[in-house]
């Protein structure tokens, strides 16, 4: 048990260096899940789901297209793709982890790649169910629970 515990220290402190040394994401602007959601439906953006393919199979917001950001390869895949939209739209990224580290590698990705205007989703998947975005489960659209 205490092995276990020190294992999750080192990997959080490790963690937080990285984070530390490759600026932590603060390069990358956040918006809101409600502000991206009213983007959204106005048609206005690019949604990019940047979690794993295995991930996007099982659940994602209706509407965004996969470009997984799983590591160096995933990097060089975003870097090749031909996405046939212009260098100026809004692109508004997000996964599913709360640090939304997995949303900013792939958003450096489309910057480095020449999007200009390209922002991460604060709190990633679950603040946009909780804004009201559709979501696929399993092959079948779910109406969110905003609680509105």
């Amino acid at each position: 048990m205490r092995n276990a515990a020190l294992i999750f220290i080192a990997a959080f402190l490790s963690a937080g260096i990285a984070a530390a040394q490759s600026g932590g994401g603060m390069d990358i602007p956040r918006i809101s899940a409600r502000a991206a959601y009213g983007k959204f439906m106005k048609g206005t953006i690019l949604l990019v789901d940047a979690m794993s393919e295995r991930t996007y199979a099982k659940y994602h917001i209706v509407g965004a297209i996969n470009l997984p950001n799983d590591g160096p390869e995933d990097l060089a895949r975003i870097a090749a793709a031909d996405l046939q939209v212009p260098f100026d739209r809004e692109v508004i990224v997000y996964c599913d982890c709360a640090a939304e580290g997995t949303a900013v590698g792939a958003a450096r990705a489309l910057k480095e790649k020449g999007y200009t205007n390209v922002k991460v989703v604060s709190g990633g998947f679950k603040a946009m169910v909780r804004s009201g975005f559709l979501v696929v489960w399993e092959g079948k659209i779910k109406l969110p629970k905003t609680g509105r």
